[in-house]
């Protein structure tokens, strides 16, 4: 990929959200009493987390299944301790936000499951044009099979995207079909490769979201505009 990717694939956990099961296993204790091990056995060790990513599970009937395993009614929404593991990254939301007002198009693509897709669409602070969940798709990352379905989904070449992504193993299966990738997982990674990428952020955006990397080199500045108009020219050309 020699200029700028036309479109973002983005991860969600560890890049723009932060995954802790230690606050999943706080919140259901505070929430039903129960021991600090049973978010781990009635979600993980029972399968029901898998079964929902991969769409085996719609999100009602998972945790109809998890207040089962809890001998709980549904008075108590466990949901809110498996929604209790993720937490925001709103500076890292605000330079993705940034780089869609710059012109490049986002897409997230994300091993979730529906309960978490409904959390993160709200609370995750980004809005790209499209969101790709495994739970729909019925694969998981690393499978290059997702990627493949991504790409036709969005009729784009393999060329024409990035991934930014915080596990090297879905890095390399984005690589194996020509899928260019960074590991990311904070703010000056996601700035730094974005420059590198020729990836327009206009400045007064990227200040808006804190960017002490813009603000510290102004000369991105000139830069990003250096590479717009290169752009613009080679189109003119083309």
């Amino acid at each position: 990929m020699d200029g700028a990717p036309k479109t973002l694939l983005l991860d969600l956990g560890g890049v723009v959200v932060d995954v802790d099961l230690a606050w999943g296993r706080e919140a259901l204790a505070n929430l039903t009493g129960a021991d600090p091990g049973a978010f781990d056995r009635i979600f993980i060790d029972s399968g029901i987390k898998a079964a929902m990513e991969v769409g085996e599970l719609d999100g009602a009937s998972g945790i109809a299944a998890a207040h089962a395993l809890l001998g709980l009614g549904t008075s108590n929404d466990v949901s809110v301790a498996l929604n209790a593991v993720l937490r925001p990254r709103p500076d890292v939301a605000a330079l993705i936000e940034a780089i869609i007002e710059g012109g490049t198009e986002v897409a997230v693509l994300s091993n979730t499951d529906p309960v978490h897709s409904v959390w993160i669409q709200l609370h995750a602070g980004i809005s790209p044009a499209r969101w790709f969940f495994s739970y729909e798709l019925g694969l998981l990352k690393p499978d290059p099979a997702i990627f493949t379905a991504v790409l036709t989904a969005l009729d784009l070449s393999p060329w024409d995207v990035a991934l930014l992504d915080d596990r090297a193993d879905n890095l390399g299966a984005a690589a194996s079909l020509g899928i260019a990738g960074s590991f990311s997982g904070s703010t000056g990674r996601v700035f730094s490769w974005a420059t590198k990428s020729h990836i327009h952020i206009p400045p007064a955006a990227a200040i808006a979201a804190g960017s002490s990397q813009w603000t510290a080199n102004p000369s991105c500045a000139t830069a990003g505009r250096s590479n717009q108009k290169r752009s613009m020219k080679r189109a003119q050309i083309s």
